[in-house]
């Protein structure tokens, strides 16, 4: 059994750790921004004490405080860069949401939904100064169904941390297991705000793309005569099938009782704004 410290906010990822029979969560440290009412419910039904921080001098002493108390600590979506005054002295291991060493950065699952990836990886990976490098133990890929958007996908790349965990085991105990090679390539910046925007020019899937990566946000954003509107979800029709409200303007946008509610992509169909506000 090795005790570890959880790093971040997701409970669901700290109690996966937690009832591993090979872990035993004896902390949880979470950005005070980060804190949410699931974290909290579940390191008080559990009685994991949770430490919450600001900056990286606080979770300096937040290891200080607890060394030699635990073996190890693992990240998963976690805000704060480890650096080698933390990692000089703790074996620190990462749940990064994609397919190492490709689609490394915060916002991986943006970038592989928009390239259009059929399926979407999760790994566990040694932790270095370099961000998303360090030895890759082990990799897991869901399939991205087109009904799916980031709240779901989210969903189904957590329930993949019992076999990483599995794996880091095998990896802790073993001389000689066989990790994966990384590399220091395939790194993305953060979003930025132009990315998500949308408009009637783009081609339907990346329009389709974008929504989905914002499903969990605000939305991706639409600007009509100035105005910005967020869009969480839509989906394509063929003009037969919808009603006469719907008027197509020669811009391109569709529009109901006045309202924006979509975007004209020819003569026989439309992509329809399901989800849209202000």
């Amino acid at each position: 059994m090795y005790n570890a410290i959880y790093l971040g906010s997701s409970a669901e990822a700290c109690d996966y750790i937690h009832c591993h029979d090979n872990f035993n969560v004896i902390a949880v440290v979470c950005e005070k921004k980060m804190v949410n009412s699931d974290l909290l419910t579940c390191c008080f039904l559990r009685g994991i004490p949770l430490v919450e921080i600001e900056v990286y001098e606080d979770l300096l002493q937040a290891f200080e405080e607890r060394k030699g108390s635990f073996e190890l600590a693992i990240m998963y979506i976690f805000g704060i860069i480890m650096r080698q005054s933390i990692l000089q002295n703790h074996k620190i291991y990462n749940i990064h949401m994609g397919y190492l060493p490709h689609y490394k950065g915060r916002n991986s699952t943006f970038f592989a939904t928009i390239k259009g990836e059929k399926s979407i990886g999760i790994s566990l990976h040694e932790v270095i100064p370099k961000i998303d490098e360090g030895r890759i133990i082990a990799r897991r890929k869901v399939p991205y169904y087109f009904w799916m958007g980031e709240t779901e996908l989210r969903g189904r790349l957590i329930c993949e941390i019992l076999p990483l965990l599995d794996q880091l085991s095998l990896f802790l105990c073993d001389p000689d297991f066989k990790y994966i090679e990384n590399n220091h390539a395939h790194y993305y910046a953060p979003i930025t705000d132009d990315m998500i925007n949308i408009s009637v020019d783009m081609p339907v899937n990346m329009i389709l793309n974008i929504i989905r990566t914002q499903q969990a946000y605000r939305g991706a954003r639409f600007i009509h005569e100035s105005q910005s509107f967020f869009v969480n979800s839509a989906k394509v029709e063929r003009w037969d099938n919808i009603g006469a409200q719907y008027i197509k303007e020669e811009t391109g946008v569709v529009l109901s009782a006045g309202k924006i509610t979509g975007i004209a992509i020819n003569e026989q169909y439309c992509l329809l704004f399901t989800d849209i506000h202000c």
